[in-house]
């Protein structure tokens, strides 16, 4: 028998052990036989995101950057990013991630020496986000809809009130301010406008008509799935269905 005969029979038990260790590994789910195959390597996979003047890299990577002129402006540890909407403001943005645990994370990066946004989780895949730029304040909701970053608001600087229900967000906006005169005094009321964000839909549901308030708030609250309600200055308290928002 010759030298290379040799070796070949000494290769194959090898190659056999080899292999069934690697069958085991994937049959007892051991991590080091998926590592190979945990990112995408199709042709659909993108190394390089671009978002208007922004690129997400690498794409689908935990830890991954947000880059503007071959500058990374944003990383967060254990997070992949995968959707930005710009922001006012140079260099400015609010971004979409997941953790390791596959939990959604919504977050802004500002500028530095920008105060710091206070982001609040409404409710699944729902963030309320306040944040200044350049001295104007905005308070946004943002959500995620199947794997894209939404600004359910986009025409408002403000978005407040957001209250979780069965079905989705309920929250309202200041439209504006009217001064009337009530018997020789001058009151300010605010027209408000009430919003419902259903989980299952990407559009949003609105009121058809301005809610008018003695103070630029309402409170509030749902009563079922099908019936919410506001709450206005001097304890007066309206109900209305669900199925009003169109």
């Amino acid at each position: 028998m010759t030298h290379s005969q040799r070796s070949r029979q000494q290769g194959r038990p090898r190659l056999f052990l080899a292999g069934l260790l690697i069958a085991l590994g994937i049959c007892l789910g051991a991590p080091w036989a998926w590592a190979a195959e945990q990112f995408p390597s199709d042709p659909t996979h993108r190394g390089r995101v671009e978002v208007e003047a922004f690129q997400i890299f690498p794409e689908n990577r935990p830890g991954n950057g947000v880059y503007q002129k071959d500058v990374l402006l944003l990383s967060v540890k254990g997070v992949t990013i995968s959707d930005l909407i710009p922001l006012e403001g140079e260099g400015q943005f609010a971004y979409l991630g997941r953790d390791s645990a596959g939990e959604v994370q919504i977050g802004v990066r500002l500028i530095e020496g920008a105060p710091p946004p206070r982001v609040r989780k409404i409710a699944p895949g729902f963030f309320h986000i306040a944040y200044i730029v350049e001295g104007a304040g905005y308070k946004k909701l943002f959500r995620e809809f199947e794997g894209k970053l939404m600004n359910v608001l986009p025409y408002s600087r403000t978005a407040d009130g957001a209250v979780p229900g069965n079905k989705g967000v309920l929250f309202y906006h200041v439209a504006n301010a009217e001064n009337e005169e009530i018997n020789g005094e001058v009151r300010t009321r605010f027209a408000m406008r009430v919003h419902l964000a259903l989980f299952e839909e990407e559009r949003l549901r609105s009121l058809n008509y301005s809610v008018y308030n003695a103070r630029p708030s309402l409170t509030l609250s749902w009563i079922d799935d099908n019936r919410v309600q506001m709450g206005l200055a001097e304890g007066k308290v309206e109900s209305i269905s669900t199925a009003q928002f169109q």
